[in-house]
């Protein structure tokens, strides 16, 4: 399975769908697995020349690769006749002129398939009956043919008259040539440490590289930014938001945060370290005017505290030796902490762990 789709022997399907499968002229008899990355795999088929000899998967392109022979085609049991959508028009039952890409529209609001042609230009068809129609591309194409869901796993805007939605998604297509070229290929990678993160970058061939979707998902719940501009193309995927770069590189910020050095402070019940990791999470994808206006915040904080004095030196520090006392400056400490590390300021500004680390060490009590 490949995100989007389920392929077996017998075809594939828009996963997590009510669509009809698009079956092979001929079942594979088997499938053989070739090579194998952390970003892509490939597979050979034995099988009948009509139906594919191979597949192809990049998890930096959307969809997969069918490698196909001459006279290719597909079978669909659908009872409307599919429609076919080239560059300059769509086609209900004619053949298209010859493209490199035609997107393949289903009945019934099923979500539509795109057909891409990268080794060359093929015209395509639809033939038969209801229940039991053909899709056949150009008798001479060979080569590999890509499949992509160009707007998702639900149906492409069933606002719009069948018409307009055509010209539409036609329109899409057209602006976006990243879905009917060849998958981007990585060709550099760096890592650069920056203050409060870190920033890793890759670098393609070509536009069109899938931005992750857990940085998605981190971008919109955590410190995590995306720092190269990208098209948020639809979020109708079961696996969550998608994405591509619009450029050919890719650079994502990811927050890492810093530890306190020194003794642990601890006092009675948990009071949540996992919180201030959080919120300084949060602090390093805030613009500077939060951050400070943050600080401030703790700086009321402080002075909203009672005073006592230490018993050593006579001098007065803010809080109370009460354990609720000793838990209110602790909470304080981890926020004012959390400032000072996005902030990357010393660690020394900070009163509330100062005052507690006096209170644990008898000497300066």
């Amino acid at each position: 399975m490949v995100p989007g789709f389920k392929i077996s022997s017998e075809g594939f399907v828009v996963d997590e769908s009510a669509a009809d499968v698009f079956r092979f002229a001929v079942p594979l008899r088997s499938v053989r697995l070739t090579s194998i990355t952390d970003r892509t795999a490939a597979w050979e088929t034995d099988a009948d020349l009509r139906s594919p000899q191979g597949f192809e998967a990049n998890l930096r392109s959307p969809g997969f690769v069918m490698r196909v022979r001459e006279r290719f085609r597909l079978r669909l049991r659908s009872l409307g006749r599919p429609v076919l959508t080239v560059d300059i028009a769509t086609y209900d039952g004619a053949p298209t002129p010859t493209t490199t890409w035609v997107l393949c529209s289903l009945p019934d609001g099923q979500p539509p398939i795109l057909f891409s042609f990268l080794d060359g230009i093929s015209d395509a068809r639809v033939t038969g009956a209801p229940g039991d129609w053909t899709l056949q591309f150009g008798a001479a194409y060979s080569g590999r043919i890509r499949v992509a869901l160009p707007f998702g796993q639900r149906p492409y805007r069933p606002d719009l008259t069948s018409a307009a939605r055509f010209g539409a998604a036609a329109r899409e297509l057209r602006s976006r040539k990243f879905w009917t070229s060849a998958p981007p290929r990585s060709i550099g990678y760096t890592a650069e440490s920056v203050p409060g993160g870190l920033i890793t970058r890759w670098t393609f061939d070509r536009p069109g590289a899938m931005v992750p979707t857990t940085a998605l998902l981190a971008s919109r719940l955590s410190g995590v930014r995306i720092e190269s501009p990208y098209d948020l193309l639809t979020e109708s995927f079961a696996e969550g938001p998608f994405g591509v770069a619009t450029g050919p590189e890719l650079a994502i910020r990811w927050p890492v945060p810093q530890r306190v050095r020194g003794k642990a402070v601890t006092w009675g019940a948990p009071f949540g370290p996992a919180l201030a990791a959080e919120e300084q999470i949060w602090l390093a994808a805030a613009d500077d005017s939060v951050r400070e206006a943050a600080l401030a915040a703790v700086h009321r904080r402080y002075a909203e505290l009672p005073r006592f004095r230490l018993p050593v030196s006579g001098s007065t520090a803010p809080g109370s030796l009460t354990p609720e006392g000793l838990q209110t400056l602790a909470r304080l400490a981890w926020d004012h902490q959390a400032l000072l590390t996005v902030l990357d300021r010393p660690s020394g500004a900070n009163l509330a762990l100062t005052v507690l680390l006096w209170t644990m060490n008898h000497r300066t009590y």
